[in-house]
């Protein structure tokens, strides 16, 4: 199937559809799985999913890392960034007497609907899940079979991000074949007993004021060297800045010598700083304590109860940055990788 022919409507259709042969070849060599039904997710479904999504933010080592939310609110926010509705995207496993059993989905990005900026339309998916309300009535690697073998029908690989406390599911992934890349550091701030910003900052940081601002292909170019983006990097940012997102920077006369970028998740009370580079010949002069300031100042404004960025563990004066203007380290986690 050419890109062209992907729209969304076609893709909900063949992806997920219910179709009992298709299941049945999917469940081949999985015994346990030929009693159960794959359907779409109902609104009766979200109570259970949501006592799921709460077990494990509460205890990483039983989940997975991403989306890592506590209510269905927030998981159903989470697919809204890519562009796609969490009923296209999320399926309930029954048992034959009619229980949920398990659940998983996809978060991926619909050509005519979709977000550049968070994954590459038509290429790939991430995983959701799988979760589990019945342990005795399904396994985990029989739910990632069934997610593998739907997920390569449609995209080039797949992607899942995996705590590192979670020791059985990261040996199921690897024995499976999945690669594992980088180990990435989540860290979180809370806005209850942080105090106000107070005093003067070394740096102004000023923001742009929309996608025809002079100053973002000089942001977009540090942070395509900084985070090694490989595309448009002014076409990405404009993108971004479309979607919702906020960007910031400290500049001299001269250059550009840091930015960051972040965002209030939709129909939540949390934000991410997604981005934030400082050019190597300005570092430790204060402006990245000076960006992250800016950046959770505008969030709080924005209701913003919680602020999350995930970072490499090794980079440990960025870690010091952030650990200074509150943030908390609240997991590590791998990103796993299934070509298909």
């Amino acid at each position: 199937m050419s890109k062209a022919a992907a729209t969304a409507a076609h893709v909900s259709e063949g992806l997920f559809r219910q179709d009992p042969a298709l299941l049945s070849r999917a469940c081949r060599g999985y015994p346990m799985m030929h009693s159960l039904k794959l359907r779409p997710i109902r609104s009766a479904d979200l109570p259970l999913l949501e006592a799921r999504l709460q077990r494990e933010f509460d205890n990483p080592d039983s989940g997975t890392a991403y989306p890592r939310c506590k209510t269905g609110g927030e998981l159903i926010a989470e697919f809204k960034l890519y562009g796609l509705d969490w009923q296209r995207g999320l399926r309930i496993l029954e048992a034959a007497d009619g229980r949920p059993v398990a659940a998983f989905g996809l978060l991926y990005s619909p050509e005519d609907l979709g977000s550049r900026t968070m994954i590459n339309r038509n290429e790939a998916a991430v995983a959701v899940g799988p979760y589990r309300f019945d342990e005795a009535a399904v396994a985990t690697e029989d739910v990632l079979v069934l997610m593998e073998r739907l997920a390569g029908r449609r995209f080039g690989f797949l992607r899942l991000c995996v705590s590192a406390a979670n020791l059985g599911l990261r040996e199921i992934v690897l024995n499976r074949g999945w690669v594992e890349g980088r180990e990435n550091l989540e860290m979180g701030w809370v806005a209850e007993g942080q105090p106000e910003a107070e005093g003067r900052d070394a740096w102004t940081v000023q923001r742009l004021t929309g996608r025809d601002d002079p100053r973002l292909p000089q942001l977009a170019t540090l942070l395509a060297d900084h985070f090694q983006w490989d595309d448009d990097c002014a076409g990405r940012l404009r993108e971004y800045l479309a979607e919702g997102y906020h960007a910031g920077y400290v500049r001299d006369d001269n250059a550009v010598l840091g930015a960051a970028v972040w965002l209030k998740v939709a129909d939540t009370d949390f934000g991410r700083l997604e981005y934030l580079a400082v050019a190597p010949e300005a570092r430790r002069r204060q402006i990245g304590t000076s960006l992250v300031r800016a950046t959770l100042g505008d969030l709080r404004s924005a209701g913003c109860r919680e602020v999350f960025l995930s970072m490499d563990p090794s980079a440990t004066a960025a870690r010091a940055v952030y650990v200074a203007q509150g943030f908390v380290p609240t997991l590590r986690y791998s990103t796993f990788e299934l070509s298909f």
